[in-house]
């Protein structure tokens, strides 16, 4: 919540995603008014959420080294190359 371009850019979603990072790891997020209010850190298959981004393990600790290699210099280009989003539908 100390983010103050999230903020400005999410005001106005309502709305929850999954941040999966490798089979045994995942977090659910829960933003209102562009404020995060709750993250789950043990989500369950029963949980719901509004969409899904995820990867493996590795591909989450190269994306958040503090140099991280070409490809991984964003969440967009790390998606692309070795994750997954879903719950998103097309053309949105």
């Amino acid at each position: 919540n100390s983010d103050p371009e999230f903020q400005l850019a999410a005001r106005y979603w309502n709305g929850s995603f999954r941040l999966g990072m490798g089979p045994d790891e995942a977090y659910v997020f829960r933003i209102r008014d562009g404020r995060v209010v709750d993250v789950n850190r043990q989500p369950t298959t029963f949980d719901a959420w509004d969409f899904e981004i995820g990867g493996p393990a590795d591909g989450w600790k190269q994306l958040l080294s503090a140099v991280p290699p070409p490809f991984y210099q964003d969440v967009a280009s790390a998606v692309l190359r070795t994750s997954k989003v879903s719950g998103i539908p097309p053309g949105t």
